[in-house]
């Protein structure tokens, strides 16, 4: 973090949080935005505080504790900024949701990053008593499931549009592998370890494939990449891929079949066609919310109450079904599997180059 002495232009568009800019960029003119760095008191020496605003907010703030001296200076900030919208892709940020409420006047857009609700980690539910009236004007989300979820705890008009990030990658067309690919979901701390589950799906996979003489890779974050070759020594070391930004998209676009446990990039593969199965192995282990640095996965499509066996999906980590659903799919013509696809699949929308989205920001007269 360090002292931004540049003068604050008044633009159209204020990006809410640092972390946003890398894919709103892609679809923003720079001279048009500005962006509020709320990541204070991370080790993150790109966020920025504006001496200006902070000088100003000093001189006359009255209050005596850091949360209400960082809140008038965001207050600072966003009137000297002037924007017409406020957006932000960090959609898990109560305080977000409470900056319409401040400046009724200005346009807010939460565009949805993730996963984000489950029995066990949802981020609104538990912080309900503390944040209350949350709203923002248009909040871009999966899918009907999450938008009917999330419009229990935040006033909006909720549009369906899938994945920001899928939208605006797209689909491309590669040779694919004679492979399928597994998408890691570990624990997002370098410090963790393999979860127990992600052990046992990997050694499934790699025992189904090496009987059917069928390659397997599998994509995960960079800080586990190096976990995951010494776990499992027989796979060959450029069979572990780390997944970097905008590649992780195409990666799934590589394959003959995607099998994941219930990561978002699973959700990203099932929203443009691509083969994707689902195990979300463990989430009928009740002794697993005990580990606080994990998410217990829900049985597949939560918060709908599907059942344990479907056309992209086996909840229980059973070797015979998941072997012959694994070759089913893999045997399946793919036009055959997108039109069941399209019928079936409730969980993630698809909007060819965030298309709706830039509508709303036209009728603002951005862009």
């Amino acid at each position: 973090m360090f002292l931004d002495f540049q003068i604050i232009k008044k633009k159209k568009i204020l990006i809410y949080d640092s972390e946003s800019i890398e894919w709103l960029k892609k679809i923003l003119n720079k001279k048009d935005y500005n962006i509020y760095y709320n990541r204070w008191f991370t080790k993150n020496r790109k966020e920025k505080i504006n001496f200006w605003i902070l000088l100003n907010t000093l001189i006359s703030f009255r209050y005596n504790n850091l949360r209400s001296f960082k809140e008038q200076y965001k207050k600072n900030y966003i009137n000297y900024a002037s924007p017409k919208v406020i957006i932000t892709l960090i959609d898990t940020n109560p305080a977000f949701y409470l900056l319409k409420k401040e400046f009724p006047e200005i346009k807010t857009i939460a565009l949805q990053n993730g996963i984000r609700v489950s029995n066990d980690f949802d981020i609104f539910k538990k912080q309900k008593k503390i944040f209350k009236n949350l709203e923002c004007d248009y909040f871009f989300v999966f899918s009907n499931i999450i938008a009917k979820r999330l419009s229990k705890y935040i006033k909006s008009n909720y549009i369906i549009s899938g994945s920001f990030k899928m939208n605006q990658v797209g689909i491309k067309k590669y040779k694919r592998k004679n492979k399928i690919l597994y998408i890691s979901q570990t624990p997002f701390k370098s410090n963790l370890e393999i979860e127990k589950y992600e052990k046992l799906i990997i050694r499934l996979l790699y025992k189904i494939c090496k009987k059917k003489n069928l390659g397997m890779d599998i994509c995960c974050k960079k800080n586990m990449k190096t976990k995951l070759s010494n776990e499992f020594p027989y796979l060959k070391s450029n069979s572990i891929i780390e997944s970097k930004g905008q590649n992780s998209y195409e990666i799934i676009q590589k394959y003959k079949l995607n099998i994941f446990k219930n990561s978002t990039l699973g959700f990203e593969s099932l929203s443009i066609g691509e083969k994707t199965f689902s195990v979300p192995a463990g989430c009928f282990d009740k002794n697993w919310k005990k580990n606080k640095h994990l998410r217990q996965p829900e049985k597949f499509g939560y918060p709908l109450d599907l059942s344990n066996s479907g056309y992209c999906w086996e909840n229980k980590l059973n070797e015979k079904k998941i072997e012959k659903k694994i070759f089913n799919l893999i045997k399946l013509k793919r036009e055959k599997w997108k039109k069941i696809n399209s019928k079936r699949n409730k969980f993630m929308s698809y909007d060819k180059n965030n298309s709706k989205l830039k509508k709303i920001l036209k009728s603002f007269q951005i862009n």
